[in-house]
């Protein structure tokens, strides 16, 4: 087979967005927060304008900080919605209006994910089996649709919740991801101070319609993988569901392997218990030797001497070594760390083995 110049330029660029692009921290464009703001039009354009007109910044995304709730994900916004016309998404400027409210409302947000200005889109009028994408742009759009996940799962979500949005695939998967809280055993509802998503009810949408979509966040993620694949919950691509179906509902999988393999970072006020001169076996004894009253208060049976002390502590240190142990630290620093009370680290992990457990990061 033949190709021509542009053709093999074509493939090359399509070749050097997927060896370019890092799963661990994925490259998302997005609007900053001036751009939307001085805007004067009442409605965002295509992805492919707004770039051509140098009005988007892609940024590398690190999922290491964003699964922890730090870095450039907290000054993040990610944008949900429905497109209420294929060409033509927000066709009254109801939505863009409600993000310029948002963003004035919250100076913390610098920059701001919106899919149809910010994902490489087809040009209106064609027919469903026409694209017009380069081929480098429907690899980015695949790509950045695969991970697209994760960042609803981390970055502050705003809802622009109309009377259709729990009828579609898109919005209804997204507003659950941005309900939940990733934590080392999965995801769960986010409680109250852990919420990361603003809901705002547009056109005819009523607290009805919110009351019954914060509702959803309580289903696992193999029934709200359930869910969407039922026929009643609509998707204008197929493909969409056949993709993300089973990363909907392996999620909790997902999400512990991403929390498993992080190096948790020490606040700045704890660095004095970490010296790098500190041996982790001395922190360690000399930890649970101060602190093993707290096990008394929780009905927990302590190490009964030091030698056993001594020996968990060396256990610890060759599962360390062999990379089953990411971090050491002092006991009341690793409670500090995770925001867990002793009483939450005796009932998850037992009586007789919460010693070693405080000592690991899980």
């Amino acid at each position: 087979m033949l190709f021509t110049k542009s053709a093999l330029e074509a493939h090359a660029d399509k070749a050097a967005i997927e060896t370019a692009w890092d799963p661990l921290k994925p490259g998302f464009y997005f609007l900053t927060r001036a751009t939307v703001l001085d805007l004067t039009a009442t409605q965002l354009q295509r992805m492919q304008e707004m770039r051509d007109s140098k009005l988007l910044v892609k940024v590398l995304i690190d999922l290491n900080d964003a699964f922890q709730g730090k870095g450039l994900i907290e000054s993040v916004l990610f944008v949900s919605h429905r497109w209420e016309d294929p060409a033509t998404p927000d066709e009254t400027g109801a939505q863009l209006a409600a993000i310029k409210a948002h963003l004035l409302a919250h100076p913390e947000i610098q920059f701001v994910w919106f899919d149809y200005s910010c994902m490489p889109q087809r040009s209106s009028g064609l027919s469903p089996d026409e694209d017009d994408r380069t081929p480098a742009e429907k690899a980015e759009f695949d790509l950045m649709l695969k991970a697209i996940a994760d960042l609803y799962l981390t970055a502050k979500v705003l809802i622009l919740l109309d009377t259709m949005y729990r009828t579609r695939f898109w919005t209804t998967m997204e507003g659950w991801c941005a309900m939940q809280k990733v934590t080392p055993q999965g995801v769960r509802p986010a409680r109250a101070g852990e919420s990361r998503v603003t809901v705002v009810c547009i056109h005819n949408a009523t607290h009805k319609d919110r009351e019954a979509l914060l509702e959803m966040s309580t289903k696992t993620p193999a029934e709200m993988s359930k869910f969407l694949a039922s026929p009643d919950v609509a998707v204008t691509n197929k493909k969409d569901k056949t993709t993300m179906l089973p990363i909907v509902g392996k999620t909790d999988e997902h999400v512990r392997e991403m929390m498993s393999g992080m190096q948790i970072a020490i606040p700045e006020s704890h660095e004095a218990e970490l010296r790098e001169d500190d041996n982790p076996i001395t922190l360690f004894i000399d930890s649970a030797r101060e602190r093993i009253c707290f096990c008394f208060c929780f009905g927990v049976n302590p190490l009964e001497n030091d030698t056993q002390i001594q020996e968990a502590a060396q256990a610890l240190q060759d599962e360390r070594r062999f990379g089953r142990v990411v971090a050491m630290a002092p006991l009341s620093f690793q409670m500090r760390l995770f925001g867990w009370s002793n009483r939450e680290w005796t009932l998850t992990f037992g009586r007789s083995a919460v010693i070693q457990h405080l000592s690991t990061a899980l």
